[in-house]
């Protein structure tokens, strides 16, 4: 093998690419620092992944009822602004009158 041969997009500015290596070289470094540095990266994302096997995940059922619920209150929410901003906008008409 003589390299890993990467092309650069062509018209692709310079800065962008440098900008685009700090800041993952920013987020690793942030990563590596938060679970204890030393290179423990592989350890903190098998410990999370094995986290997240504990948790127990609404049923689809569930989560049907809930979307429901929020887009019922979303709805009820709004149109009590509606009417709050129409009677707001009524009685400031008339005062500036």
């Amino acid at each position: 093998m003589r390299g890993l041969r990467v092309r650069i997009l062509p018209g692709l500015p310079f800065f962008v690419l440098t900008v685009s290596i700090k800041l993952l070289c920013t987020i690793s470094k942030s990563i590596n620092e938060e679970v204890g540095g030393n290179g423990k990266v592989l350890d903190y994302i098998r410990e999370s992944k094995a986290e997240l096997k504990k948790v127990t995940w609404p049923t689809r059922q569930q989560v049907w009822y809930s979307t429901i619920i929020v887009i019922a209150v979303t709805f009820v929410v709004a149109v009590y602004l509606g009417l709050v901003d129409m009677l707001l906008t009524g009685v400031f008409s008339k005062i500036i009158r």
